[in-house]
């Protein structure tokens, strides 16, 4: 190479001086547009006017290609450092001007590269991170890496996935099923055929349910994957496992995601469905429950797990038919497992992720650091990335240090919390923590939900640094899919959560980030997709003391979203902690009286027992308390009005709750919610005259609609139906003047409910209310329908039925039999013009 790289330059340095100020002008950057780039060498060659000499070049240059594609056959990843060598010392032989020198190697670095690129897009990935050529190329080279990946996938896709894809029937409860699973640097693990095999047999000899066992950070999730990406199954789901097994189905429901806006699918409804199928479409099915035990490592309660393997669900869902792959901490002795345990070939796998050969000496020192971390697929990966960023001196310093967290405990080794012990001191041997932006990248990266987080947002959330983002990824400490979705290992992120590296101060700007964009402002769609990840910082930071107040709005906005879910027991553990915190957290008092108001509704909609709605009733109390003590010049605020009057009204939603309880004393509560939501009224009706803004027009507009919507309901309970659809009629005309059509309905749906309940308990008729609920229809399903309003669908469905039926039958009624009629025929018309509404519900029409 020596004597071509001079021969080269003594060419270049000999001819005219425009040669070389041609190939100073060809960088690295020019790699993205190989077709550009190769243009640029032709119209450099072509600029030598002399053939011969031009000729000369293209021979020097192709012969450095070859010298390199030498180097290059036995990836070795010091051809740039050689290169870059050889240069340097023939450059300064020639006396080459300084402003010249990196100019030209980047071109020649760019003309080799090239061509390492056409033959192994690998390698060339790998020598872009390994050499740092150019700061930029760090961030295109894993640009490059995912692109490449993604062919393989779109090439998977394209050959065997079209099947897979297909819509589910219908009536299916399921959501779509999966293509090709994601697998983080899939070219570098190990294919785990022996393991793969062996699953397949288990499912060949009449197994349903498959668990693959092992201690954490072994390949189990990985194995999983890569399983289902050549099984013979044809929809495939996975599903982390989560609370219970039940649980975990029912999120395979195709409703389960907020911008359906439909009913809830539960677990039952779902193993009732795969029931319902012939066997051959049930043995096509392949479902992966990951993470069954995700337990912390040393306090795992495992007894807890292998119980519900003894629950009627379970057993349920193990004779559907199906085929299932579990992924398990806990060793399954009864059941058909698969361990998985090392690799076969462990020193492949970390010269893989070395990125280069080892010479005898390191391959020994790396056989010794294999043994030492047992074989365990996530330290082999990543200690094989610190090894390759570290001198020799180092790499023994990290031998030594692994070598030290190996326990025992009367001669036998503690596996599991020398895996502890290793990853906690790769961590600091890593120097993730030393550096100020990784550490709080890290740190942020740790609070994310198991299941992962969009890259491009977690970017926008914590304004990161790319690059040092990238060499995170590069050494495997944060995953990343094809999906550009990031996650940490189970194990990581517990290394990271107990011993305090993802503490509050590091990631202060991610949780206000996350608190601001679960602002009950926005809509509860735009909110949604941030759930996961508050829930994760609940969880850990939950039990500080005291609370940050960025934490406190953070976990009552989070509230707020699982009480529009239907997620009672989360909601409800956030409430208590609320209430604990509230007293001693740094917020403006009428700020914490909003809260404990918002806590209590919370309660008042989700309560199990009188004693959960005297706690609500108190914490009403101290929030009217609150308002009291303030001081006069405070008294008006909007703010402040607004809090007192939602406090009314939720005391007024907590005594109807009330009345629910106890028979005995139903009447009496009913009549304290009708005085509350009455006060409540009153006063929205109050400060609407009084408000002269159309901002803060419309929101007592709105206000007042919810009061009259809530005295209307008292009365309905209290049985005085015409006071409940009059008042009623006054919220949907509000609804109706801010073209609320959603709003609208709930309103007219309640007049259709109280009209059918007074007919049937009390045989009276008032024409001009059954009037006015013919007219409801077909618009009221209409805009259910637009709206996703599912459950409500069905509800007004029925409803009409039943108007039909008590018109057809009761001759008071005759008048509307023709109108009755009329809109009939208007439903079935517009049913059957949706298809998927078609097959459902005209039969039950007709």
């Amino acid at each position: 190479m020596k004597e071509t790289v001079g021969r080269l330059l003594s060419a270049l340095t000999g001819g005219p001086k425009d040669i070389v100020i041609e190939l100073c002008s060809i960088g690295t950057e020019k790699i993205s547009d190989q077709t550009s780039f190769k243009s640029e060498i032709d119209d450099f060659l072509e600029h030598i006017e002399d053939p011969i000499i031009s000729d000369q070049m293209d021979c020097l240059l192709k012969e450095i290609r070859k010298n390199i594609l030498i180097d290059a056959k036995d990836s070795k990843l010091s051809i740039f450092e050689e290169l870059n060598a050889v240069l340097d010392k023939e450059m300064h032989e020639r006396e080459m001007l300084q402003d010249i020198i990196e100019p030209l190697k980047k071109g020649l670095f760019a003309c080799v590269l090239t061509y390492i690129h056409d033959k192994d897009v690998h390698l060339y990935n790998e020598l872009v991170i390994k050499d740092e050529i150019e700061g930029k190329l760090k961030e295109g080279y894993i640009h490059m890496g995912k692109l490449d990946r993604k062919y393989t996938q779109l090439l998977t896709l394209i050959l065997g996935i079209q099947e897979a894809l297909m819509e589910q029937p219908s009536n299916s409860p399921l959501r779509k099923p999966l293509g090709v699973l994601c697998v983080d640097n899939p070219e570098k693990m190990s294919k785990r055929e022996r393991e793969k095999s062996h699953i397949q047999t288990c499912f060949d000899m009449g197994s349903n349910i498959v668990f693959l066992c092992g201690r954490p950070g072994m390949g189990k999730t990985t194995l999983a994957k890569l399983y289902a990406n050549v099984c013979p199954f044809k929809e495939i789901y996975f599903e982390e496992y989560k609370r219970s097994m039940e649980y975990t189905i029912s999120k395979l429901g195709k409703h389960n995601e907020l911008g359906a806006k439909g009913e809830k699918i539960q677990g039952e409804t779902i193993l009732s469905y795969w029931e319902s199928l012939d066997f051959e479409k049930r043995a096509s099915i392949l479902l992966i429950i990951d993470n069954y035990n995700g337990d912390t490592l040393q306090n795992g309660n495992e007894q807890r797990y292998t119980e519900e393997l003894q629950s009627d669900f379970y057993k349920r869902l193990k004779d559907v038919g199906i085929h299932i792959l579990i992924t398990t901490r806990i060793n399954m002795v009864s059941e058909s497992n698969v361990e998985v345990g090392p690799v076969d070939n462990t020193m492949e796998l970390f010269e893989n992720h070395y990125r280069g050969k080892l010479t005898d000496e390191q391959r020994n020192k790396a056989k010794e650091l294999i043994d030492i971390v047992q074989g365990n697929t996530l330290l082999i990966v990543q200690s094989a990335d610190i090894w390759s960023k570290s001198d020799s001196i180092r790499k023994y310093e990290l031998i030594a240090q692994l070598k030290n967290c190996c326990l025992k405990e009367n001669d036998v080794l503690l596996k599991d919390k020398t895996l502890y012990e290793q990853i906690k001191a790769m961590l600091n041997f890593s120097g993730i923590c030393t550096d100020e932006e990784t550490s709080i990248i890290f740190a942020s990266a740790a609070l994310m939900p198991s299941s992962g987080f969009p890259r491009d947002k977690f970017v926008q959330m914590i304004q990161c640094d790319i690059n040092k983002l990238s060499e995170l990824i590069v050494g495997n400490w944060i995953l990343i899919d094809y999906n550009e979705n990031l996650s940490l290992h189970p194990v990581v992120k517990e290394v990271a959560v107990r011993e305090g590296l993802a503490d509050f101060e590091k990631c202060s700007e991610i949780c206000k980030f996350i608190s601001d964009a679960l602002a009950l402002e926005l809509p509860l769609e735009d909110r949604y997709p941030y759930m996961g990840y508050a829930w994760e910082i609940y969880k850990i930071f939950s039990s500080m003391n005291p609370l940050n107040k960025i934490l406190v709005r953070l976990f009552y906005r989070l509230s707020d979203i699982f009480d529009n879910t239907d997620e009672h027991e989360r909601s409800m553990k956030i409430a208590d902690t609320l209430a604990r915190v509230l007293p001693e957290t740094d917020l403006d008092i009428v700020e914490k009286a909003r809260m404990l108001s918002g806590i209590a509704y919370s309660i008042n909609n989700f309560f199990e027992n009188m004693d959960e709605l005297d706690k609500a009733e108190n914490m009403l109390q101290s929030a009217q308390n609150i308002m009291r003590k303030l001081p006069c010049d405070r008294q008006d605020d909007l703010d402040v009005i607004k809090a007192r009057v939602r406090v009314l009204s939720n005391l007024g939603s907590n005594s109807l709750a009330k009345s629910k309880c106890n028979k005995n004393t139903t009447f009496r509560y009913l009549q304290d919610a009708l005085e509350w939501h009455s006060k409540a009224l009153s006063s929205r009706q109050r400060y609407l005259e009084e408000m002269c803004t159309n901002e803060n027009t419309v929101y007592f507009k709105k206000d007042v609609a919810v009061s009259y919507t809530t005295v209307a309901t008292d009365y309905y309970y209290l049985g005085q139906y015409d006071k409940a659809i009059e008042f009623h009629l006054k919220a949907y005309q509000i609804r109706k003047d801010l073209k609320e059509e959603n709003a609208m309905c709930i309103n007219m749906q309640r007049v259709v409910g109280c009209c059918i309940d007074a007919y049937k308990k009390t045989l009276l008729i008032n024409n001009e209310h059954w009037e006015q609920i013919l007219s409801y229809y077909p618009s009221i399903l209409e805009i259910n329908y637009k709206f996703h309003s599912l459950k409500s669908f069905q509800t007004n469905i029925d409803n009409f039925m039943s108007i039909f039926e008590i018109i057809h039958n009761d001759r008071r009624l005759e008048q509307y039999e023709k109108e009755a009629m009329n809109k009939k025929c208007q439903i079935v018309e517009w049913i059957k013009s949706i298809e998927e509404l078609a097959k459902k519900y005209l039969s039950a029409i007709n």
